[in-house]
C-alpha cells in the first residue's frame, strides 16, 4: 500500500540534513557561517573559516574557491602563521 507523504511541514521551518538548511515552503537552501570580528587576521584565522565551511552539495563552491585563492595568495607573499596580514589584504 502506497501512503501519501508530504515533505512540507507547517511546524517545522527548515529541514537540517548534512548540515545544510533547507525550507521546503520557500524551497531554500542556507548556510550558517559564522566569522568572528576581529582588530587582526592571521594566516591561521583565514585557514579556520575556510576549514569550517562545510558543502557537500558544492552549492557555495565558487565561495570556497575564492577563499582558498585568497589563501594561496597568503602562501606566495610567505606571510606567516601568525603574522598579522597586511592591510590591503585585509581589506579583501
Amino acid at each position: 500500500m502506497i501512503r501519501n507523504t508530504s515533505f512540507l511541514s507547517t511546524t517545522e521551518p527548515s529541514v537540517k540534513t548534512l548540515g545544510i538548511a533547507w525550507k521546503p515552503a520557500e524551497d531554500i537552501v542556507t548556510f550558517k557561517i559564522s566569522i568572528t570580528e576581529k582588530a587582526s587576521y592571521t594566516k591561521r584565522d583565514v585557514l579556520s573559516v575556510i576549514a569550517r565551511l562545510y558543502d557537500p552539495l558544492g552549492f557555495i563552491g565558487p565561495v570556497i574557491t575564492k577563499a582558498k585563492m585568497f589563501l594561496q595568495k597568503l602562501w606566495q607573499l610567505k606571510v606567516n602563521w601568525d603574522d598579522k596580514l597586511p592591510e590591503p589584504l585585509v581589506k579583501q
